[in-house]
């Protein structure tokens, strides 16, 4: 909890350089390559057709779904700029989130 103020302050300052500061979200973009399904329409006519339900175990328990698409190019890589850029970030935010709750936490004590 030691040096509570100065770590904002670090974090202030590195969110001010080049790497996070007036960056434009192309430097980032990464194609992925994943196929848009097409969009479930909803037609409440008494004409449409019912909807098939998923059975589970045939225990007489239904449960309606839909599709599950598998990516045609296989799993989609990890934005390694994006990665970069969280593996910086993450201790600071993880050691300031530690300190607010000991702070909260003194501060509850304080007040009972």
């Amino acid at each position: 909890m030691k040096g509570f103020p100065e770590k904002i302050v670090k974090l202030n300052e590195l969110l001010e350089t080049p790497g996070f500061c007036n960056r434009k979200l192309s430097d980032v973009h990464q194609d992925l390559n994943v196929p848009i399904p097409d969009p479930i329409i909803l037609n409440h006519s008494e004409e449409a057709p019912a909807t098939k339900k998923l059975k589970l175990d045939n225990n007489g328990e239904e449960t309606s779904g839909t599709k599950v698409l598998i990516l045609p190019s296989g799993s989609v890589p990890c934005n390694k700029k994006l990665c970069d850029l969280i593996h910086i970030v993450k201790p600071y935010i993880r050691q300031l989130l530690e300190d607010s709750n000991l702070v909260s936490i003194k501060h509850t004590a304080i007040y009972i």
